[in-house]
């Protein structure tokens, strides 16, 4: 199974996020994460899922996969304690590819644990006000795949 990290980061300060929320509004980039991982498997922390807008919670027409470490349920997705146990989950059910869209922390324990195969980065121009910031990973990491877009450099990064 591939694992891909996916998220948006600010180009010159690495923010995701402040105050629970994207930092910018960019539908070129919310349209292509949206075809990106519609029809798929999306794992995110418990802050990241309570942070989407309540009609796109749980994200439609794809597999939601909580990790957390609190007892958090309820309807249209699944709970793990653990990245490990929803990836063995995953790939006991034949899942091809799960993509991890957040928070920091999530990508931080998969980066960390060695668990993640790819990382898809929506280079966003600029620095922003932020309290969310995603984990350096290029020393681990090459660039393979880069597309432009108006507001955004889409860079496909895999491990060396």
């Amino acid at each position: 199974m591939k694992t891909v990290l996916i998220a948006a980061m600010a180009s010159k300060n690495r923010v995701i996020g402040n105050s629970g929320a994207l930092p910018w509004h960019l539908p070129e980039d919310l349209a292509n994460f949206k075809s990106l991982t519609t029809g798929k498997t999306v794992l995110m922390g418990r802050k990241t899922f309570e942070s989407l807008p309540e009609k796109f919670r749980p994200l439609p027409n794809r597999r939601n996969v909580v990790i957390s470490r609190s007892d958090f349920s309820g309807p249209g997705f699944e709970t793990f304690a653990s990245p490990e146990s929803a990836l063995s989950e995953l790939k006991k059910d034949g899942v091809a590819e799960a993509y991890v869209i957040g928070g920091s922390q999530i990508y931080a324990e998969f980066l960390n644990r060695g668990l993640a195969d790819e990382i898809w980065v929506s280079l966003v121009n600029g620095e922003y006000l932020g309290d969310a910031f995603f984990p350096v990973f290029e020393k681990e990491y090459e660039a393979y795949s880069r597309t432009p877009f108006q507001a955004f450099e889409f860079v496909r990064y895999r491990k060396k």
